[in-house]
Parts: structure tokens; sequence; C-alpha cells
């Protein structure tokens, strides 16, 4: 007998349907949050919304739930579908305003989009407001296996995690605190930064202070997500790249992601030319 996994690959292989991977960003303040029922406009419910309106696929999971208001460059979904992936991700840029789905791989059918190697995030902070030496001295502390009960909300998940890198760089002109680890826990960057935001100066260990303060979530920025043996293919649509722009200019407040949005999106419309 064969086991219900392999019905349903032998069902996929029978309809011609295949399993495709799809990169998308999205600005987290024209969202009430992202998982389904967070809200009246999730970034998840507006895509199932999508999907279902124009029988574009089944079986959708997206790669990482961010925070409300928490904006991404690359999170990833799959979908199984017997749709070609332009006309695919030209309906969802059409009609999901505040995401731009921008990149796309056909995957194998037993591809788990959680299942990723790594993920990178970015905190921006203001030019010229901390002692960089002092915060990133805090910081560090935090990089390598802890645990993190104290600075998440784990929900049941083991909290002895391993943060591989942290450092100091710029996005968009502004310096931000990169993140890179194999998986964070729920509100863990932002209750490092909280924490180290208001312990600038070298204070001791940080997991036997009691300080316990989640910082922002508008400056945290999800930037990318790493699997293995994945190639992504660039969605070349002028239109897309044009709204952009327009949005970049219309949200002052979003600049930083729509500037970092518009480099990728203006990338996959020059490569191979």
């Amino acid at each position: 007998m064969k086991s219900n996994t392999k019905k349903h690959i032998d069902i996929l292989t029978a309809m011609g349907m295949g399993r495709l991977l799809i990169a998308f960003s999205y600005d987290g303040t024209r969202f009430t949050g992202f998982q389904r029922g967070n809200g009246e406009r999730s970034v998840e419910g507006s895509i199932n919304q999508c999907v279902a309106e124009f029988d574009l696929g089944s079986k959708i999971r997206c790669a990482s739930r961010t925070d409300r208001n928490v904006s991404a460059l690359n999170n990833f979904m799959t979908v199984d579908t017997v749709k070609k992936p332009e006309n695919i991700l030209g309906i969802l840029n059409s009609h999901i305003s505040g995401a731009v789905f921008h990149s796309y791989s056909p995957v194998d059918e037993k591809f788990n989009v959680r299942h990723s190697v790594r993920k990178t995030y970015a905190y921006i902070l203001s030019p010229g407001s901390y002692p960089e030496s002092g915060l990133m001295n805090t910081l560090k502390k935090f990089e390598g296996q802890h645990d993190f009960a104290h600075f998440s909300r784990p929900e049941g998940k083991p909290t002895v995690r391993t943060i591989d890198r942290i450092w100091l760089s710029e996005i968009s002109g502004f310096p931000a605190i990169f993140f890179m680890a194999s998986g964070f826990l729920w509100n863990q960057i932002r209750f490092i930064m909280g924490y180290a935001l208001n312990r600038r100066e070298d204070q001791g260990d940080p997991f036997l202070d009691d300080l316990r303060i989640l910082a922002p979530p508008h400056n945290l920025i999800l930037v990318d997500i790493t699997y293995e043996n994945v190639n992504l293919k660039p969605f070349r649509s002028g239109s897309v790249s044009r709204r952009v722009y327009l949005e970049r200019e219309r949200m002052r407040n979003s600049y930083i992601f729509y500037n970092e949005l518009n480099i990728i999106t203006r990338k996959s419309s020059t490569d191979d030319l």
C-alpha cells in the first residue's frame, strides 16, 4: 500500500502539478500582521485569498511569520500548482498592495519551506544616536549558544539557541545591526535590541540581568532566508519595478524598505541582459 506522501506525489505528477517556491517582500506597516486571521488584512491572509480567488494552486505554506509592522525583503512561500510561475507572480503582484513577489524556483514535492539553512535580519538604527563600540560590545555577548528564555516569547519551544553572527553594517545608508542564525524565537531579536539599546556600555553578563525591554517592530527587516540547492529566477516585470519606485516615494516612513526593494527589483530586471 502506498503511503499518503507517495500518493500525493503521484497525484501531482499525473496532474502536471509541481511545487513552486516564491520569494516575496512586504512592507509590514501596510498589513495588520502576518499570520492568517491576524486582523482584517494580514500578509498570509491576503496571499491565501488571492490564490483561492484566482485558482492559482493549493497547499500554501510560508517560511517565516514576522511580527506586526516588521517588514521583509525576502520571505518565502510554496504553492502546489499547474499554473505558469509568471502568471502566478503577475496576479499576486497585481492584487496585493504593499507586497512584491519578485523571484521563484520550482522545487521538489517534498521541499519544506520552513526547513532553511539560515535566516538574516537587520535592525535599523538612527544615525548618530548610539555609541557604536559600546552597543556592539553588548550585542557581541549574544553570539554563540545561550538560553534565550529571558530574551524571547518561546511558546513552549526550546530556548537554547545559537546566533551565528551579529555585526554592524548599513542598509540604504542607515546603520543597522545584522543577526544571522538557523532560526529565531518569537521576539528574540527585538528583546535583544531592547536590552542592548538600554545597556550600551559593558555592564556584565546580559543573561544575569533582569532588564527586559521589547524594541519597536518597525525597525526590523527580514533580509533573507537561505536554502540548500535552490536557484531563484527573477520575475522580470517593468510594472513591478515602477510600482516599487512609486510606493517608495509615497511611503516616506518606509523609505529604507522600499529603497532596498528597489535594488532587488532593478537587479532582477537587468539580469541576463
